[in-house]
């Protein structure tokens, strides 16, 4: 109801303006038209793929934190600390300057931290090889829960995934997604 009487009060206003009407006519109409047509048939995702890639990335994970935690300095950490978690700043500096000695990159976070960003650790990496592990383990946690892991459940009976895409809510003019998944 609210749509149609926001067209109501500019239509007149877009039919005035010969640009303006072009814009609305070849552009917005036609986009709707196409996007309405995207969303209705979704993109289409081989489940079994899906699963297998999701256990074959929890693999690599698995076996990047094993060789992670064969150095005797993250040994050593976890002994002391009763564990690591790569995932955490905190005990990553810690790991990094005072378990295995590396000298920190110099980059210092919000609060006056050391940094153990990506930046930093490919900077640490040729010194030693846990950085690199560090960022082989991030990495492939980050595809596996923000992808693998979101979009099997997000996936409808017959095994399409579909979202909204919006022509508005960006200034730059791009698409934005919103829905199951953001697809942008």
């Amino acid at each position: 109801v609210v749509t149609f009487l926001l067209f109501e009060k500019f239509e007149k206003a877009i039919l005035k303006n010969e640009k303006l009407y072009w814009v609305y006519k070849n552009l917005l109409i036609e986009g709707c038209r196409f996007l309405a047509q995207v969303e209705s048939n979704g993109v289409p995702f081989d489940a079994t793929r899906l699963q297998f890639g999701q256990k074959r990335m929890q693999e690599d994970i698995d076996a990047a934190v094993e060789k992670l935690n064969s150095y005797p300095e993250v040994r050593q950490f976890i002994k002391v600390k009763g564990g690591f978690n790569p995932n955490s700043t905190v005990q990553l500096r810690s790991l990094l300057f005072d378990y295995v000695g590396l000298a920190p990159t110099g980059k210092k976070t919000g609060t006056g931290a050391d940094s153990t960003d990506a930046e930093s650790l490919q900077k640490l990496a040729s010194e030693h090889e846990i950085p690199e592990l560090i960022l082989e383990v991030r990495q492939k946690l980050k595809i596996k829960t923000t992808y693998l892991d979101k979009i099997i459940p997000a996936l409808d009976m017959d095994g399409r995934l579909r979202t909204n895409f919006n022509l508005h809510g960006t200034t730059s003019g791009r698409l934005s997604s919103s829905g199951k998944l953001n697809m942008q």
